[in-house]
Protein backbone atom coordinates (compact mmCIF):
# COMPACT_ATOMS: atom_id res chain seq x y z
CA UNK A 1 0.00 0.00 0.00
CA UNK A 2 1.32 3.43 -0.97
CA UNK A 3 2.36 5.75 1.83
CA UNK A 4 1.37 9.43 1.97
CA UNK A 5 5.04 10.32 1.40
CA UNK A 6 5.14 8.27 -1.81
CA UNK A 7 1.91 9.85 -3.05
CA UNK A 8 3.27 13.32 -2.30
CA UNK A 9 6.49 12.49 -4.15
CA UNK A 10 4.53 11.50 -7.27
CA UNK A 11 2.35 14.61 -6.97
CA UNK A 12 5.44 16.83 -6.82
CA UNK A 13 7.06 15.04 -9.77
CA UNK A 14 3.93 15.42 -11.92
CA UNK A 15 3.07 18.94 -10.77
CA UNK A 16 -0.36 17.90 -9.48
CA UNK A 17 0.03 19.94 -6.31
CA UNK A 18 -3.10 22.11 -6.34
CA UNK A 19 -4.48 21.28 -2.88
CA UNK A 20 -8.10 22.38 -3.31
CA UNK A 21 -8.59 20.62 -6.65
CA UNK A 22 -6.00 18.01 -7.65
CA UNK A 23 -6.42 16.29 -11.02
CA UNK A 24 -5.52 12.83 -9.70
CA UNK A 25 -6.92 11.33 -6.50
CA UNK A 26 -4.68 9.77 -3.87
CA UNK A 27 -6.22 6.38 -4.69
CA UNK A 28 -5.32 6.74 -8.37
CA UNK A 29 -1.73 7.67 -7.56
CA UNK A 30 -1.58 4.90 -4.97
CA UNK A 31 -2.66 2.41 -7.62
CA UNK A 32 0.25 3.38 -9.86
CA UNK A 33 2.70 3.18 -6.96
CA UNK A 34 1.44 -0.29 -6.01
CA UNK A 35 1.40 -1.41 -9.67
CA UNK A 36 5.06 -0.43 -9.97
CA UNK A 37 6.13 -2.08 -6.69
CA UNK A 38 6.83 1.24 -4.98
CA UNK A 39 9.01 2.64 -7.77
CA UNK A 40 8.39 6.40 -7.69
CA UNK A 41 9.95 7.08 -11.13
CA UNK A 42 7.80 4.42 -12.82
CA UNK A 43 4.68 5.45 -10.91
CA UNK A 44 5.35 9.05 -11.93
CA UNK A 45 5.45 8.09 -15.61
CA UNK A 46 2.16 6.16 -15.36
CA UNK A 47 0.54 8.97 -13.36
CA UNK A 48 1.73 11.59 -15.85
CA UNK A 49 0.26 9.59 -18.76
CA UNK A 50 -3.07 9.33 -16.97
CA UNK A 51 -2.97 12.99 -15.96
CA UNK A 52 -2.36 14.10 -19.54
CA UNK A 53 -5.17 11.88 -20.76
CA UNK A 54 -7.57 13.41 -18.23
CA UNK A 55 -6.52 16.96 -19.06
CA UNK A 56 -6.96 16.34 -22.78
CA UNK A 57 -10.67 15.79 -22.19
CA UNK A 58 -11.16 19.10 -20.40
CA UNK A 59 -12.70 21.22 -23.12
CA UNK A 60 -14.40 23.76 -20.88
CA UNK A 61 -11.35 25.98 -20.66
CA UNK A 62 -10.41 28.44 -23.38
CA UNK A 63 -7.55 30.81 -23.87
CA UNK A 64 -8.06 34.13 -25.60
CA UNK A 65 -5.10 35.04 -27.78
CA UNK A 66 -5.27 38.56 -29.16
CA UNK A 67 -4.70 38.89 -32.89
CA UNK A 68 -2.29 41.48 -34.24
CA UNK A 69 -1.74 42.48 -37.79
CA UNK A 70 1.81 42.68 -39.10
CA UNK A 71 1.45 46.46 -39.35
CA UNK A 72 0.56 46.73 -35.63
CA UNK A 73 3.53 44.61 -34.65
CA UNK A 74 5.94 46.63 -36.78
CA UNK A 75 4.66 49.94 -35.39
CA UNK A 76 5.32 48.72 -31.84
CA UNK A 77 8.97 48.02 -32.64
Amino acid sequence: MATPEQILAVRIETGDTDQPLPVMSDDEIGYFIDKNNGSIPRATIDTAKSLLFKLSYRTDETVDIPEYSTRELVSEI
